[in-house]
């Protein structure tokens, strides 16, 4: 806080100062007389090049380490996943990863089979809160009876059929069909079921509470991996720490003085940031089991709301009807959104606490080649020398080397040795930054016709630059408040 009050009168000093002192020559001439004291030969040199080296000393505005926060669960063995994907994310097809196909004929030689999925028999996938079956299961709603002139007492009801995945049917569950015959069974609807799926908790597993059907547009199912174990951990949360950087560094000035109170001027300097931090503690796992959620997009045409539990596509009805469609896609996208599989844990206490070690890491070396671009007016000191005040633009090559790890590793009791977690990862790249700077000076004569020293400090504003790692994050500005020495030669 003392630092950024200081740098702030600073920035007001320097700007009242450019105020007094970018004015024009005949002012400053002005002030050469009278003079108390003989000027000093090198007080008004004019129209000559010069050259002054140094060192300044730098305080830097920003280096800043953002630790990410880290997982909230640890895996140490994942189980058999029994059906599905094997690992987090969408699946279906266009994905990669085939999700529920349900029941799949041999391809035929010629043409070839569209989609080319494997052959299988009836599959089904049970849930701890559910079901997605490729046959119906139970038996699926008949339809109406009717009595025709000509054949009598019929019964109005669509085959059902076993799904498997295709262009034709996409979708699982029941569909509304129009029938077109025999006799009187000619323009009846009926439902007709192709495979089936089962809701025990439609409160729980839909996307809307167990609200109005036709408005449900995701369905949840959960399975407990009982072989898996896994640790709940309460890991160090996202946090930001100032490193601060004070720093030496050398300095060159090459410039042109137009007359005796202007000169225009480059600048180079180049300085080195190395810094590391990190986090060591050790952890309290709680036991857990993993747990798979997957979500399938659902439509229906239902305006009623769901029953409070067992809901089968087969044979619930909700209104007198039944009537209405009711179809997951397990393995296709609707209206644009895929299947996703999670993975989650439960709570195991049967699992015995574990000790757990957690590391951060992170090592930052950045390098920094500092260019100012400037001019410079000056003031005399009655004979002693000159007051300036000097502004420019700043454009520095920035290279950042930026290395982050994070660990997790078991001390026990369950699985002692065992690296649950880790990530390591590294950023490097040169990067332009850009900025604005204003300073003053005092330049003294030493004796010689041609030398001189100079004193100055100075406050650059620049740009940020951020490196993001998967454990570690780091925010630099070469910006901030200077002081530097140097002795220069006209010529």
């Amino acid at each position: 806080m003392k630092r950024r009050y200081f740098v702030s009168n600073a920035a007001y000093l320097v700007m009242a100062l450019l105020s007094l002192t970018m004015t024009s020559s005949a002012l400053a001439q002005g002030l050469l007389v009278p003079q108390p004291y003989p000027p000093t030969p090198t007080a008004l040199l004019m129209g000559r090049f010069y050259v002054q080296a140094g060192v300044k000393y730098r305080n830097l505005d920003t280096l800043r380490v953002n630790i990410h926060g880290g997982p909230s669960t640890l895996t140490a063995v994942a189980g058999t996943i029994p059906f599905g994907p094997t690992t987090a994310g969408p699946f279906g097809i266009g994905t990669g990863r085939l999700g529920f196909v349900g029941e799949q004929p041999p391809p035929a030689p010629l043409p070839p089979a569209i989609p080319p999925l494997p052959p299988s028999g009836p599959v089904r996938w049970n849930y701890d809160n559910g079901f997605i079956d490729s046959d119906v299961s139970p038996n699926g709603l008949g339809g109406p009876n009717c009595v025709d002139p000509v054949l009598g007492p019929l019964n109005c009801s669509a085959v059902d059929l076993s799904w498997g995945y295709s262009a034709e049917y996409p979708e699982i569950g029941r569909y509304v069909v129009t029938l077109g015959g025999p006799g009187c069974c000619a323009g009846v609807t009926v439902p007709r079921s192709i495979g089936s799926f089962g809701i025990i908790d439609p409160t729980a597993q839909t996307d809307n509470g167990g609200g109005v059907v036709g408005l449900t547009t995701r369905v949840s199912y959960t399975l407990l991996i009982p072989d898996s174990i896994a640790f709940i951990v309460d890991a160090t949360p996202a946090q930001d720490r100032e490193l601060g950087a004070n720093i030496w560094s050398p300095n060159i000035e090459f410039g042109f003085q137009a007359n005796n109170f202007f000169d225009v001027f480059y600048g180079s300097s180049w300085f080195n940031v190395n810094r590391s931090t990190g986090v060591s503690r050790v952890l309290n796992g709680t036991g857990a089991r993993t747990v798979i959620r997957d979500t399938f997009p659902f439509y229906s045409d239902d305006d009623s709301t769901w029953p409070a539990s067992r809901f089968n596509s087969g044979n619930t009805v909700i209104n007198a009807t039944g009537t209405n469609n009711y179809r997951l896609s397990t393995n296709n996208s609707m209206r644009g959104v895929f299947p996703t599989r999670e993975f989650l844990s439960a709570p195991d206490f049967g699992v015995p606490l574990e000790n757990i070690q957690e590391s951060v890491s992170l090592t930052s070396n950045i390098n920094v080649w500092e260019n100012r671009f400037g001019a410079r007016s000056w003031v005399p000191l009655f004979g002693f020398g000159r007051f300036g005040a000097s502004a420019g633009a700043v454009v520095d090559a920035v290279n950042m080397d930026v290395s982050g790890i994070r660990s997790y590793t078991a001390l026990g009791p369950t699985t002692p040795g065992q690296v649950l977690y880790y990530t390591n990862s590294r950023y490097k790249e040169w990067v332009p930054n850009y900025g604005v700077f204003f300073g003053t000076d005092v330049s003294l004569a030493v004796g010689w016709r041609s030398a001189y020293v100079n004193a100055g400090i100075d406050y650059a504003w620049m740009q940020k630059n951020n490196a993001t790692l998967d454990a570690v994050g780091v925010d630099f500005s070469p910006g901030g408040m200077s002081v530097g020495l140097s002795g220069g030669l006209y010529f």
